[in-house]
């Protein structure tokens, strides 16, 4: 059942909206920092490296609003739900 529960929250408009925006702003930076070498001397950038790149940080924030609102919910339902 919580499975269920975490898996709902995280598919929710709500938090992939904000995951893929702060995958949207962290991925591309992390790219530059990580590849910009390899870029500047002409290789290019490693598009699997680069995926992953964006997909860690979409799965972080994913992860961190689920644990929030599991949190809240658990507060509100107070001990007995426990």
């Amino acid at each position: 059942m919580a499975c269920r529960r975490w898996l709902s929250l995280a598919v929710h408009t709500g938090t992939v909206r904000t995951s893929l925006a702060t995958a949207g702003v962290v991925g591309p930076a992390l790219i530059a920092i990580n590849q910009g070498d390899r870029v500047l001397a002409g290789h290019g950038v490693d598009m699997v490296k680069a995926v992953l790149t964006v997909v860690v940080p979409y799965l972080v924030a994913t992860y961190g609003a689920v644990a929030a609102q599991r949190r809240q919910e658990r507060e509100r339902d107070g001990p007995s739900q426990r």
